[in-house]
């Protein structure tokens, strides 16, 4: 399903966790992972202390979510990164506050968690809020590049030293039953149409 709602496109995808596997690259994307200067800052990120195959597998079906968001013309590039993080934190934001109206899901969240100011992994703590912390998809060695291709018929847009007119937001919803996809798509449209210029 693919919806516009002005400044951005939503695309979502139903898949079994068996689908999702077909995009499971854990030793390339965990990999990149490792290269990031974040690398073991925050406990929503790699390395990790559970085994990714297993946590996966306690579901069946992942809803993948995509937003297509077109970028501020009006902002340089160093704005444009900014509020497109700032963008990310709120879409995460909003679809956090439906992952209770979809009994017996979780939420994957694109990019790293943010509950805290300062992740206490950085200091060597436990996390403070573990029922909070969400994952996401590439945290777990998911290649998203080409699930944007398969399933949006799509692809990323990164050219170094350049701002592509477009970025992606990718999310996801794990759950042990299917969910219901014009519920999904009403719920989505109603908490994300709030967001934009």
């Amino acid at each position: 399903m693919n919806k516009t709602i002005p400044n951005f496109t939503l695309h979502i995808s139903e898949n079994s966790i068996e689908e999702l596997f077909q995009y499971y690259f854990p030793h390339e994307i965990l990999g990149y992972c490792s290269k990031c200067p974040n690398f073991g800052a925050f406990w929503s990120c790699p390395p990790h202390d559970f085994d990714i195959v297993e946590y996966l597998n306690q579901y069946k079906f992942v809803n993948i979510i995509g937003i297509k968001l077109s970028l501020n013309k009006n902002l340089d590039s160093s704005e444009s990164i900014v509020d497109y993080h700032a963008q990310k934190k709120c879409f995460n934001q909003r679809l956090l506050s439906i992952e209770a109206d979809f009994p017996y899901s979780e939420i994957l969240i694109s990019g790293h968690c943010w509950q805290c100011r300062s992740c206490a992994r950085d200091r060597g703590n436990p996390c403070n809020f573990p029922d909070k912390k969400r994952h996401s998809l590439e945290s777990l060695g998911i290649k998203i590049s080409e699930i944007i291709k398969d399933k949006f018929n799509d692809s990323l847009q990164w050219k170094k030293g350049e701002m592509p007119e477009y970025l992606y937001i990718v999310q996801a919803i794990l759950s042990d039953k299917r969910i219901n996809q014009v519920e999904l798509s009403r719920k989505l449209i109603e908490v994300f149409g709030r967001i934009g210029y």
